[in-house]
């Protein structure tokens, strides 16, 4: 990859909406696409030129960060979670409550050696492990580079 040709630091977040198959059922679709437009729109706004962002598929999302080290990714998606999670939503013409959007990230910082593909699946393993420990949180893969 480009930022091993380089030397530089790359940060990968996987970042996936809590229980998003029971809104899209309890509310319907187009509801559902209204939540994944907040929930793109809120990593976008935080990203911005520190990298990129992506629908990686369903509901899952992947945030490249070429050049951030793993704290400084860790607190930028802290900072994502918090604010979707501030986000109470209500169906307009009826007033019923959604509730609150909530979503859980893995991030993993590209080793040395490492290839893309490897790096994906450590991102996707600590987002799953975020899932397990209850949703609604930020778990990070230490990274394997001796400092």
């Amino acid at each position: 990859t480009q930022a091993q040709t380089l030397g530089s630091a790359l940060c990968l977040v996987m970042g996936d909406l809590d229980n998003f198959k029971k809104v899209n059922d309890a509310f319907g679709h187009p509801i559902g696409d209204e939540i994944l437009k907040i929930f793109a729109t809120v990593l976008a706004e935080n990203v911005q030129d520190a990298g990129s962002v992506a629908r990686y598929g369903g509901e899952e999302f992947a945030v490249i960060l070429p050049g951030a080290q793993l704290e400084d990714a860790k607190q930028l998606t802290e900072r994502m979670r918090s604010e979707l999670e501030t986000k109470k939503l209500a169906i307009s013409k009826s007033g019923e409550e959604i509730g609150k959007i909530t979503a859980s990230f893995g991030i993993a910082q590209l080793s040395v050696g490492e290839d893309a593909e490897k790096l994906v699946q450590r991102a996707d393993a600590k987002l799953y492990e975020a899932k397990c420990a209850g949703r609604n949180r930020v778990v990070a893969a230490e990274s394997s580079v001796a400092t």
